[in-house]
């Protein structure tokens, strides 16, 4: 995984990440927590998850609201 920061002062790219299989690792999902926590936006390219792996990659920042 690569975390690029953005030249806008804020926000990061993140790169060479399966946000698919996000949930086989414990330390990419912390480091996405903390890449979060510090750059406070991320964006990360890659190819469109089906609606339950959008989901899965989304509860690894917390608890989603119905």
């Amino acid at each position: 995984m690569n975390i690029i920061p953005l030249d806008a002062g804020f926000g990061a790219r993140i790169n060479n990440v399966d946000l698919a299989r996000l949930s086989e690792s414990p330390e990419a999902q912390q480091s996405l927590r903390e890449a979060l926590l510090k750059y406070g936006l991320l964006v990360i390219p890659g190819p469109v998850l089906s609606p339950q792996a959008q989901i899965a990659a989304s509860e690894v920042f917390g608890a989603l609201e119905e």
